[in-house]
């Protein structure tokens, strides 16, 4: 099971350095699936039901709170790993928090936080067929997802004055 203590360390490397990442690459991520598959090909085997739940239960929780913590770090010191096996998940992240920032703080929208858009491409909005280069107003939700997609572009207040 060294790959448990490989595992530990990136966690412990992880926490411990504040200011940068550790590197996910694919065969840390191989080794780490090969310790889970273990256990549950012996799990399959054995009548220890809570000994396997509590097993799954603790991997999942490590897994992902070690996930919510380096996007959390992403974000705080505004950098990413490209060559880390997450860094295009983190990267992702953090656009869609500076789209949805601008969004709340410049997008031109109504009280009840309907933004006026910019159709980009075209697509079908319940019975309706939106054309590039139309407005239409859009939920935040909506808009915030289609403007990630390319079909929508939000209106903005200027950033600068």
């Amino acid at each position: 099971m060294s790959e448990l203590v490989e595992w530990d360390r990136i966690i412990i490397d992880e926490l411990s350095n504040d200011s940068s990442f550790s590197r996910l690459d694919a065969e840390l991520l191989d080794k780490a699936r090969k310790v889970y598959l273990r256990v549950y090909e012996w799990c399959s085997q054995h009548s220890q039901v809570e000994i396997c739940e509590e097993f799954q239960r603790l991997w999942n929780d490590v897994v992902e709170k070690l996930a919510r913590y380096r996007l959390l770090k992403s974000i705080r010191i505004d950098r990413v790993d490209e060559q880390s096996v997450d860094g295009v998940i983190m990267e992702s992240a953090r656009v869609v928090l500076k789209l949805f920032r601008d969004i709340v703080l410049r997008g031109i929208r109504s009280s009840d936080m309907k933004i006026l858009c910019r159709v980009r491409q075209r697509f079908a909005k319940q019975s309706l067929v939106l054309e590039p280069n139309s407005l239409t107003i859009l939920s935040l939700r909506e808009a915030l997802f289609l403007s990630i997609l390319g079909f929508v572009e939000p209106l903005m207040i200027p950033e600068k004055v």
